[in-house]
């Protein structure tokens, strides 16, 4: 990757979400109808639209994956939040994102570096699942909300210092 201030962990965050939202305009959900948050929407009073908000990113710290190399594999899990306006719309933007995901069992790795990003490696899909997240005392904003979950295995070598 050309710029060495961007972490490979943001460069697999990304690669993610791009994906994510280019499934939904690829199965043919308007993009007048949901929109693409980067983080958990803390104090969200009104939804004007349904909204899909990157939630957590984490990772198992990752571990050597091949004798006599530094190759390592890293798991990370990547969570979605899909705040719907109705119940139906909110359950079918979270399957949309589900099935996108889980589509190829691999999701592009980015350099997101470049306009437009380009494809320098894969990331392999480990496990998907969409569910409801009912709250106990919703807000009207948060009442009908779809958790979609996404563990994805990366091998890299790690840079050379």
């Amino acid at each position: 990757m050309s710029n060495t201030r961007i972490t490979r962990e943001l460069q697999v965050k990304e690669s993610v979400n791009k994906y994510a939202k280019d499934g939904l305009i690829a199965r043919g959900y308007p993009q007048d109808d949901w929109e693409f948050v980067e983080s958990y929407p803390y104090g969200l009073v009104k939804l004007d639209k349904n909204i899909v908000a990157a939630g957590f990113t984490f990772d198992d710290g990752g571990k050597n994956f091949e004798l006599g190399s530094n190759l390592k594999e890293r798991k990370y899990t990547i969570e979605f939040f899909v705040f719907g306006q109705t119940l139906t719309y909110a359950e079918s933007l979270a399957n949309a994102i589900k099935f996108t995901l889980e589509q190829d069992f691999t999701i592009p790795l980015l350099d997101i570096t470049v306009a437009p990003p380009t494809q320098v490696d894969v990331m392999y899909v480990d496990q998907v699942h969409a569910r409801r997240q009912p709250l106990p005392d919703p807000e009207p904003a948060s009442e009908f909300v779809y958790y979609v979950f996404v563990e994805v295995t990366d091998y890299y070598l790690p840079a050379s210092t």
